[in-house]
């Protein structure tokens, strides 16, 4: 039984009037509090799995924590989630001109990948945030009911798995505000992209940052708004 989905008897209407009762599919919201240094930190309403990946991300996301080295333990017990830290010291990210490059086939295929998430494509009630490397290998693919909360799980299992993410991207289902690139920016991912519309803010963010911001991934295309470098393209 996956406890991410619930069944709900539902009526289903059609247009001439029809109408007929079947069990369909839900996604799940739990909300958790988030617990730190004994202290309650907030609640959040997540997808009940990969609790432990969701707060690692997601304390790195809002600059509570700058690595790995911060996390002292991490425990779900509940409705809580308990993480311990080190003390905090801020450590100011930067991304210098592009070192690297990476295929528009690559993008493509992350983005392939999140339409493939098995929960939307059962419920429809899911985003999907997946981590590729420069590389093209599919690392690590998340799906919750928040698209803040995809991006952060995906995030977390890098910090936890201790994969250089400066060599990484992130495709995901949702918009590209400008709280979605600061996840970005927060986590040293120099790349991300997605199916869906960046915002102005998540723009001018990308590029006082040095993010490559690409949206609109589909149907063989993509538009980037910041430091194309990263990406091959042929001369125009």
């Amino acid at each position: 039984m996956d406890i991410r989905i619930t069944t709900i008897p539902v009526t289903r209407v059609d247009d001439d009037g029809t109408s007929r009762v079947f069990d369909d599919e839900v996604a799940v919201e739990v909300r958790f509090r988030l617990v730190l240094n004994g202290t309650s930190l907030e609640e959040a309403v997540v997808s009940p799995v990969d609790l432990r990946e969701w707060a690692a991300g997601h304390l790195l996301c809002t600059k509570m924590i700058t690595g790995l080295s911060g996390i002292k333990g991490i425990e779900v017990s509940g409705e809580e989630i308990r993480v311990s830290t080190e003390p905090f010291h801020e450590e100011r990210r930067s991304f210098p001109v592009p070192s690297w490059q990476v295929s528009p086939a690559t993008i493509h295929d992350g983005a392939r990948w999140i339409a493939e998430a098995p929960l939307f494509l059962r419920t429809g009630g899911f985003h999907a945030a997946a981590m590729l490397s420069v590389e093209g290998e599919r690392l690590a693919r998340f799906e919750d009911i928040s698209r803040h909360n995809a991006m952060d799980k995906a995030i977390g299992w890098g910090l936890l798995s201790k994969v250089d993410m400066g060599r990484t991207m992130i495709v995901q289902s949702g918009r590209l505000p400008g709280d979605m690139v600061a996840k970005a920016v927060a986590a040293g991912i120099p790349l991300l992209a997605s199916v869906s519309a960046p915002t102005s803010e998540g723009i001018k963010l990308a590029r006082e940052k040095g993010i490559t911001l690409a949206g609109f991934v589909r149907e063989k295309r993509m538009n980037v708004y910041s430091f194309r470098e990263r990406i091959k393209t042929d001369p125009s």
